[in-house]
């Protein structure tokens, strides 16, 4: 059970793309991309607060790049995943070349 919880959970968190160690747990929220599947238009919405372009790459479980998507615009990004099957992706997004990238669990369903 503990399993279970910690996958669904995972699921649902939200990484920083820079490793920072601040008091102020609310502007670290704001430091934090995030990735949410909108079900209902079937895209991916990224939440991204780096102020450069970045790129989103998304990966089946098998580890095969089935969808990549260059110069996303930085701030809230949509990107359209209708042409997927159902499943579970990983969205990995970095920013420039030479930066750390965060990577997401995503249901599609």
């Amino acid at each position: 059970m503990k399993k279970f919880l910690s996958i669904l959970l995972f699921g649902f968190a939200t990484f920083g793309l820079f490793s920072q160690t601040t008091e102020d747990h609310d502007s670290d929220k704001e430091k934090c991309a995030q990735v949410i599947y909108l079900e209902d238009n079937s895209e991916i919405k990224i939440i991204n607060p780096v102020e450069t372009e970045y790129l989103v790459q998304i990966y089946n479980l098998t580890g095969i790049i089935v969808k990549q998507v260059e110069n996303v615009k930085p701030e809230v990004s949509k990107i359209n995943v209708s042409e997927l099957i159902k499943g579970i992706y990983l969205v990995k997004i970095t920013p420039v070349p030479n930066l750390p990238s965060a990577t997401f669990k995503v249901v599609i369903r």
